[in-house]
């Protein structure tokens, strides 16, 4: 847990803001990364790591604080439960970096939770850079409350603010270049992000969702595309929609603005509403 007096900074390439494991069976960060790192949950990935005995344990973090990653490839804050051995391992291209767990039995009823205060930033700007990171691989799903800030690179390839993985289901490729990301999920089991009235997500690809759906409650600003894999946004606060919203429905209380630009904030030329129902009152 940060107080509202912390403040953590970070300048090289992959040198991340804050990392919170649970490991089961070995592992943590394997492999420092060369000048264009990039993030993957790709399965197939999974034979590179030797499977290990043992179960992640929960995973908390509390930030009241400023967490700033500005290198390539940094993440703001990575909280990660693996069971049977993983974490973060560099592949052999040198840039190509790995999350997640390898083959393995062991399942675990583990949890990981990130809450970001009502005056607490995160933020990852550089190349390929990811705000938060939430994965609960093998585990029992990911939970996120903002009420601070959270942003990702607009306009930086591939950056990427909050992302959240969890390993039990199908995979969603993450978009390679010309996206920033606010908050990336992946958990096998359902996941939750709550964002308050005082909290703000927002970066060209404002959420990504991996492995297992993202439910999204927002009474604050959500800004940019969406990718919820299969999950559902209740909006009572503003959702500005970046060019793509792909989620099973949202239901909207609020404003959600599509289509053109007024100034440089509000919507995108041509949203694409993608295997959603949606309601509005």
């Amino acid at each position: 847990s940060l107080g509202a007096q912390s403040w953590i900074k970070t300048t090289g390439t992959g040198a991340h803001g804050l990392v919170a494991q649970s490991v089961g069976g070995g592992g943590g960060l394997v492999g420092l990364p060369g000048t264009s790192p990039t993030l993957t949950v790709d399965a197939s990935q999974a034979g590179s790591i030797s499977s290990g005995n043992g179960q992640g344990g929960n995973v908390s973090v509390t930030t009241n604080g400023i967490i700033a990653a500005t290198g390539a490839g940094a993440i703001g804050i990575l909280a990660q439960s693996v069971s049977g051995a993983g974490g973060l391992k560099l592949a052999a291209d040198g840039n190509t970096v790995y999350a997640g767990s390898g083959i393995s039995d062991f399942l675990s009823y583990a949890t990981v939770d990130v809450t970001v205060g009502a005056n607490a930033i995160v933020s990852s700007t550089a190349v390929n850079g990811i705000g938060i990171f939430a994965q609960n691989a093998n585990g029992n799903g990911v939970t996120l409350n903002i009420d601070g800030s959270v942003t990702g690179g607009s306009s930086t390839p591939g950056a990427t603010a909050i992302w959240t993985h969890s390993a039990a289901a199908g995979m969603v490729t993450k978009r390679s270049t010309g996206w920033g990301t606010a908050i990336w999920t992946d958990s096998a089991a359902d996941s939750m992000m709550t964002i308050g009235s005082t909290g703000s997500v927002t970066a060209d690809t404002a959420v990504w969702a991996t492995t297992g759906l993202l439910n999204i409650n927002n009474a604050g600003l959500l800004m940019g595309s969406v990718y919820q894999n299969g999950g559902s946004m209740m909006n009572t606060g503003t959702f500005s929609s970046g060019p793509e919203y792909v989620g099973a429905s949202l239901q909207n209380n609020g404003l959600v603005a599509l289509g053109g630009r007024e100034g440089t904030n509000w919507g995108y030329d041509r949203t694409r509403f993608v295997a959603t129902t949606f309601n509005t009152t």
